[in-house]
């Protein structure tokens, strides 16, 4: 489900959430990191269905300080977002591409489920669909 700019106003004025830079640039207006519109649009696509809400940032190695884009600690689940994948970005360059699957590994060995979803995914509203499916699979872990 593919959410509209207009649904997307509707939800961040209902919310309290910032719409995206890139939605709200006009002319001269400072452009900020694009992998941070994807993520923001990715929050508003889970909000719309009404999935758990997400954490931003979540540090999830002490020794590395690696953190998660988005994360949901009690479910061990993450979803990170790479950009730049047709325009040879960070992610699909070598050195880029082998410290994301250290990363990605590391998670694993730690308990962690990580979705890797591509900007393109987020904007078809098929990484939302990916969380979706994983949150109603995953039991929150309680402590002992």
């Amino acid at each position: 489900m593919r959410v509209s700019a207009a649904l997307a106003r509707q939800l961040a004025a209902k919310t309290g959430a910032s719409i995206p830079a890139s939605k709200k640039r006009g002319p001269g207006a400072p452009r900020v990191h694009a992998q941070e519109d994807f993520v923001a649009q990715l929050e508003l696509h889970l909000r719309a269905r009404k999935l758990a809400a997400p954490q931003r940032e979540v540090k999830f190695h002490e020794r590395r300080g690696w953190k998660f884009d988005l994360a949901w600690p009690s479910r061990k689940l993450a979803c990170e977002v790479d950009g730049g994948v047709h325009s040879g970005g960070r992610h699909v360059r070598g050195k880029g591409f082998e410290e994301d699957a250290v990363k990605c590994n590391e998670a694993l060995l730690l308990g962690w489920r990580v979705l890797r979803v591509t900007t393109g995914q987020v904007k078809t509203g098929e990484a939302a669909d990916w969380v979706a499916a994983a949150l109603r699979g995953l039991p929150e872990e309680r402590e002992p």
